[in-house]
């Protein structure tokens, strides 16, 4: 289970959180190092980073139509059901199993020569988090368990929005960890 508080205001400092430890890895990294893979089935820093672009974008356009239509007001912690405990578990940093990643997720694998560059990759996920950060803003005293969304990956898949609130959260940190794993790995590239 998540290791995060249960509210709008822990939710947005988790996105800020994660969004200056990634900035920290881009600012000390050349392209190379941002780029580099330990092994072709595994995913560069820059991966890593990308893979959560697409996953907090999809989401923030779910989170912002919900939110459209206000909420009713209520006061933390929140306390999720049963598919929401689940769904926030199965993607927390504590979740020591890997799982596969639906391919609508996966980063753009791009050749060695080509990869990704820092700042484009950066604009994209400090403009993401960012804009959940702004929701979780908005959603501050409101009742996070009773304002539902769709997944925008499984239109089956609706739940209060503070569970994908939390979940993506820690998601993020899920994939940072991963990514310092990489920055970790002995044959990380040296700097310049």
């Amino acid at each position: 289970m998540s290791s995060i508080p249960h509210s709008a205001a822990a939710y947005a400092e988790t996105f800020q959180s994660a969004l200056d430890q990634a900035q920290a890895f881009a600012d000390s990294m050349t392209k190379e190092q941002f780029n580099w893979s330990p092994e072709p089935e595994k995913w560069s820093v820059a991966q890593c980073i990308q893979h959560l672009v697409i996953v907090n974008s999809d989401y923030l356009d779910a989170f912002n139509t919900a939110l459209g239509k206000g909420g009713p007001k209520g006061t933390p912690p929140f306390n999720y059901g049963f598919l929401g405990r689940w769904f926030i578990g199965m993607i927390s940093p504590e979740m020591k199993r890997t799982m596969k990643t639906p391919a609508v997720m996966n980063p753009i694998v791009l050749t060695p020569e080509g990869g990704f560059e820092q700042e484009a990759v950066m604009s994209d996920f400090r403009a993401a988090c960012e804009g959940i950060i702004a929701v979780c803003q908005r959603a501050e005293g409101l009742d996070l368990t009773k304002i539902r969304v769709a997944s925008p990956f499984m239109k089956m898949l609706k739940l209060q929005i503070g569970a994908f609130l939390e979940g993506n959260a820690g998601h993020c940190l899920r994939h940072l960890n991963q990514a310092q794993r990489v920055i970790e790995h002995p044959n990380f590239p040296a700097g310049n």
